[in-house]
């Protein structure tokens, strides 16, 4: 069984049965087992729409849930709740746990295969991030604020514009 934590320090179990499966379906319109089809596209865009993907979690981890026309405040609530106690941590946290449980669901070899695709694609994206991390770190050090500041003073002296908007274009960035 996998599990995350909330950034409130509330510990959430996922597991994914036929069941699990089924209930998703009916109250989300979302086929788990489909996920993966073509090239694991409906997967990618589950991930990619938060909200969605929040409401996913909430089933998962609510067997009583309820989505739609048939709910009561207390649904409302506790789904509200739920959401609040979400941050970015927790929700990549929660990617990582939802794309384990996934995987697990599945039989032998296809759950091994899966298991190796979502771990490429972790790494690959982990490695992403960091390479961004690195070159945005690099662009930001290379601003000199005093430098940027005599640029757009300038530029607005030239135009005369009276008008102290600044555009990226204003702002000279030297790679080193």
């Amino acid at each position: 069984m996998s599990q995350f934590t909330d950034r409130l320090g509330e510990t959430w179990f996922l597991t994914i049965t036929v069941g699990t499966i089924r209930r998703v379906k009916t109250l989300l319109k979302i086929d788990l087992y489909a996920l993966i089809d073509d090239k694991c596209r409906p997967l990618f865009e589950l991930l990619g729409d938060l909200e969605r993907f929040i409401d996913l979690l909430f089933v998962l981890t609510h067997p009583a849930a309820k989505i739609g026309g048939d709910r009561q405040a207390a649904d409302d609530a506790a789904e509200h709740k739920f959401a609040e106690a979400f941050d970015g941590t927790t929700l990549e946290e929660a990617g990582r746990v939802f794309l384990e449980a996934l995987a697990d669901f599945f039989p032998s070899p296809r759950r091994e295969t899966l298991q190796k695709l979502f771990l490429k694609a972790l790494t690959v994206g982990d490695r992403t991030t960091e390479l961004a991390r690195v070159k945005a770190e690099t662009l930001l050090d290379a601003i000199d604020p005093e430098q940027a500041a005599e640029q757009v003073l300038a530029r607005w002296q030239n135009n005369g514009s009276g008008s102290l908007r600044a555009s990226s274009e204003s702002i000279r960035i030297h790679s080193p």
